[in-house]
């Protein structure tokens, strides 16, 4: 269910891992439904992110638009992790849900600083982020996508 975006910004490249929204679906279906449901609303939050940031990339001539997308994107994530976080695994999932979960906390942070993030600690983040989805797609018998 990897679902990422990547843009260049001054020949860096950025991908940001689609990791985060609502609508969890039925409460009777299984916790790979429910986190498919989560994570394809996360994924259109992702995306749009993704794209007004690089309308605003390279160089940042708008602050306040990046201000207001980064919140945006980071009450998507929140709102994603939550939604994961009460999805009945367990296991691996759970533990890996739960590790998601706090990688995610740290991009939330790197997006709060907008255009005082140093662009390492945003790929990182992100990347720590983008490997606990795969952890938690494999625990969930989610096929990985062919690199």
């Amino acid at each position: 269910m990897k679902g990422v975006r990547s843009l260049t910004s001054n020949g860096l490249a950025i991908t940001f891992c689609a990791v985060a929204v609502a609508g969890c679906g039925s409460p009777s279906a299984t916790p790979a439904a429910q986190y498919r449901a989560a994570y394809a609303t996360f994924s259109a939050a992702a995306t749009h992110f993704s794209a007004i940031l690089s309308t605003l990339l390279p160089p940042v001539n708008n602050p306040a638009a990046l201000a207001r997308a980064g919140g945006d994107f980071a009450s998507a994530i929140k709102t994603f992790d939550a939604t994961i976080l009460a999805i009945p695994f367990t296991g691996r999932a759970k533990a890996d849900a739960a590790k998601l979960a706090n990688a995610d906390d740290a991009l939330i942070a790197d997006i709060a600083l907008g255009i005082n993030t140093p662009g390492t600690n945003l790929i990182n983040d992100n990347g720590q982020a983008e490997l606990d989805v795969n952890a938690l797609d494999t625990d969930l018998g989610i096929p990985l996508p062919n690199p």
